[in-house]
């Protein structure tokens, strides 16, 4: 009889950070396609919005990196992807 293996469940941290290298990458390849200079900083304002579900100021967006230790993570990994 075969021996299953346990799937090994996403946990939440690891959806997040696959969620923020998504709209990263998301992020840059509109900036590309808009002509502008793709820089970090846009990438980041960028990709705050495209992940908010309703407008956002500046201060909401500046805290939600602040408070998200994932998003510096996962600049690298969506640096890696593209």
């Amino acid at each position: 009889m075969p021996i299953m293996k346990a799937k090994a469940a996403d946990t939440p941290s690891d959806s997040r950070n696959t969620q923020i290298a998504a709209m990263a990458v998301l992020a840059e390849s509109q900036l590309r396609e808009a002509g502008v200079r793709v820089t970090q900083a846009r990438v980041n304002v960028l990709g705050a919005l495209l992940e908010t579900r309703s407008a956002a100021s500046h201060q909401d967006i500046r805290i939600s990196r602040i408070a998200s230790p994932a998003w510096t993570a996962s600049r690298s990994i969506a640096r890696s992807i593209a």
